[in-house]
């Protein structure tokens, strides 16, 4: 356990990363989700945007929020959910307007990506 006199470091993954993994998962299962029970709403939103092929987009980013969710919550390969969420993010940000909830995702994908000793075990 993590004491106030561990490195940043370790106060990081031993608290701060579960909270930014489950809190992530929570911004992105509920617009996956809702991409679902909504369809319709949902195809016009993003025609309204002007994506390409709105009908499949839907279910291809509501799938991928969804798993992206999952895999952050149950802390099974996090880094790929904060993958997948990464560029998600980015385009809902660039069509859609940035909005506290898919800055706080790309942000806190953005640290469990940096946090992931694995990950940078691999990549350094």
């Amino acid at each position: 356990m993590a004491t106030a006199k561990d490195p940043p470091a370790t106060w990081l993954r031993t608290h701060g990363r579960p909270a930014l993994r489950i809190g992530a998962a929570a911004l992105l299962f509920g617009p996956g989700v809702s991409k679902f029970i909504t369809y319709d709403r949902s195809v016009a939103f993003f025609t309204t945007l002007g994506l390409p092929a709105p009908e499949l987009l839907v279910l291809v980013v509501g799938g991928i929020e969804i798993g992206a969710a999952l895999s952050l919550f149950v802390d099974r390969v996090p880094w790929l959910g904060a993958v997948l969420a990464i560029p998600i993010m980015g385009v809902a940000i660039a069509t859609a307007g940035h909005s506290w909830q898919n800055i706080g995702v790309l942000l806190a994908s953005t640290l469990v990506i940096g946090t992931n000793a694995r990950l940078l075990a691999v990549v350094g």
